[in-house]
């Protein structure tokens, strides 16, 4: 089936006239028939290729006896419409150079039950998806001026077409249903309308899933088309002429689909080629961290157009697009003069049937240019939800946490004898539809707490005696004996217990003073001041709340209070 597009070659081509100089010469020198399928009905268009090269453009011969023409196609290919006949075992003959071919098929029946189920699944339902298309194109992007006149122009087809398509009569739908019964051209191979599945992947990335399923649903029709071009001035078609302008009619549709998908894929529509993490510093690679903690990355992409080379990509539907675009490319020009020939005519069998209206189609003007050899590179916030991060060596644990759409938490953990150590994973990326693996390295390092900290007051905190404001309170030097001293004076101990961190300083005794307590009474006490951090280490950051206590050491009318803030201890 996957040659059935050839088959306009004979709907527009010769007229049904003979060749009288080519009567049989009975003689005994043979030459090979093949086709693809053996299995026919009349109004089937047949390929038949040969071992020979054919000289002439169309050929007589007999098919279960009766006069049928043959039309060159290629070198050695020629095509056939088989003839009403019976049912059963029936023969082609053909004499080409006093040489004799014959061939076998097994005729069936082109019995038609219900002629509008067939024209609908057959030609209607294809046009009208076609039809989605184009206007799908038209309200939802910008092209330039070629491919917009092209797709009103096929929508202007399509519609003519259908409308006075809905006007003939029965006996002349039966006749298309027989035609399409017998030659399925829109539902074969890739143009089936079932196989426009639905995208699972990432939406940032529809313009090429959608663009690339269009190419490949189109293309077989177009290049189908092609193999009839070269008799696109004859009288006209052998059979149903509505089928055949119906065919046109979608061929054209199908032309400015691709126009459009072409235009959007080499300019507007990108596809993700490389992933990358970057650290608060703003590093892509190389990474320095504590061993077994959480440090957050962002997550970064590179998006590129297609371009020349993407026919070797590891993505199928990436190489099997460029396939289709480089195989559309190879046959554009000829197409564009075949067609602009036919909807072009003023006297021709498809002006006829179209009446006045055929004379305001658009020739097709577009240039399908080469893919390019190079693309512009764009960069752009990752996903996390498609993000893995793998292939670390297997005594280093990996734990991820999505922190947000585009950053990830991760953490790394190993032996602390053989560190600090330099490992190498990948960063991972697959949305179902692209995937891509990249290389980074991390240091792990022994996570060490010496050293000058500050300590940083995120936000006020309000207290019954006192706001303190937000901001940095002061600094911090721990030891490693398991001590720190504070830029106020305080000193103390702290506990580092894995990657959570404790601390505190008690004040010296101050003394209320006289102060009036809620029964109108005096009283007065001794008090101390204890601040506290609590912590867990994020990256090369403690996040905690650090908490203000007042304690009186004296029997007093006030209670003790505390009040707590966020904060922060970040390294010098």
């Amino acid at each position: 089936m996957k040659k059935l597009f050839l088959i306009l070659l004979i709907i527009i081509s010769f007229g049904c006239s003979k060749d009288d100089n080519t009567e049989a010469n009975p003689q005994t020198e043979t030459f090979e028939l093949t086709t693809e399928s053996n299995s026919v009905m009349p109004q089937r268009f047949v390929i038949v290729t040969t071992n020979i090269t054919l000289g002439q453009n169309n050929y007589t011969g007999t098919f279960g006896g009766q006069d049928i023409e043959l039309y060159k196609s290629s070198d050695n290919e020629l095509i056939f419409t088989v003839p009403e006949i019976n049912s059963g075992n029936q023969i082609l003959e053909l004499e080409i150079d006093d040489k004799i071919g014959s061939l076998d098929f097994q005729v069936s029946e082109n019995n038609v039950q219900d002629p509008n189920s067939v024209i609908t699944t057959e030609l209607i339902n294809p046009i009208n998806s076609m039809s989605q298309d184009i206007n799908d194109y038209l309200t939802s992007n910008s092209f330039s001026q070629e491919v917009t006149s092209s797709l009103n122009s096929a929508n202007q087809i399509i519609n003519d077409f259908l409308t006075k398509f809905n006007t003939l009569s029965d006996d002349e739908k039966m006749e298309v249903a027989k035609f399409y019964n017998a030659n399925p051209l829109f539902t074969t191979d890739f143009l089936n309308v079932a196989s426009r599945n639905s995208m699972t992947g990432n939406s940032d990335y529809d313009c090429f899933n959608v663009n690339s399923k269009r190419v490949v649903l189109t293309t077989v029709t177009v290049l189908g088309f092609v193999a009839a071009l070269p008799s696109l001035n004859a009288a006209g078609p052998l059979g149903s002429v509505t089928a055949a302008v119906g065919f046109i009619a979608g061929v054209y549709a199908a032309h400015s689909i691709l126009s459009a998908a072409h235009e959007l894929l080499i300019n507007e529509c990108f596809l993700p080629f490389k992933h990358a993490l970057s650290d608060s510093f703003g590093n892509s690679n190389d990474f320095e961290v504590n061993n077994d903690s959480f440090h957050n990355f962002t997550i970064t992409a590179k998006d590129r157009h297609i371009i020349a080379s993407d026919i070797s990509n590891s993505n199928t539907v990436v190489a099997f697009t460029i396939e289709k675009m480089n195989l559309v490319k190879s046959k554009w020009n000829t197409l564009k003069s075949g067609v602009n020939n036919i909807i072009s005519s003023t006297s021709n069998w498809f002006s006829s049937w179209f009446g006045s209206s055929s004379s305001s189609y658009e020739p097709i003007s577009y240039d399908y240019d080469d893919i390019p050899e190079s693309s512009e590179e764009i960069d752009s916030e990752g996903d996390s939800k498609f993000i893995t991060i793998e292939d670390f060596p297997s005594d280093v644990n990996v734990e991820v946490n999505v922190a947000s759409d585009n950053s990830i938490s991760l953490k790394l953990t190993a032996d602390e004898s053989t560190l600090p150590r330099t490992v190498t994973g990948k960063i991972k990326y697959n949305d179902g539809d692209f995937s891509t693996e990249d290389e980074f390295s991390i240091t792990l390092n022994a996570f060490e707490l010496s050293g000058i900290w500050k300590w940083n007051q995120l936000e006020d905190m309000v207290c019954p005696d006192a706001t303190f404001s937000a901001g940095i309170i002061e600094q911090i030097q721990f030891f490693e004996d398991g001590t720190y001293s504070s830029s106020a004076g305080y000193i103390g101990n702290y506990v580092l217990s894995g990657n959570s961190l404790s601390l505190e300083w008690t004040s010296d005794v101050f003394y209320t003073g006289e102060l009036v307590c809620p029964d109108g009474s005096t009283d007065s006490s001794n008090y101390t001041i204890t601040n506290s951090f609590q912590g867990n280490l994020a990256g090369e950051v403690f996040e905690g709340n650090m908490t203000r206590s007042r304690n009186y050491l004296d029997s007093f009318c006030y209670p003790d209070f505390s009040c707590s803030s966020s904060s922060m201890l970040s390294r010098l």
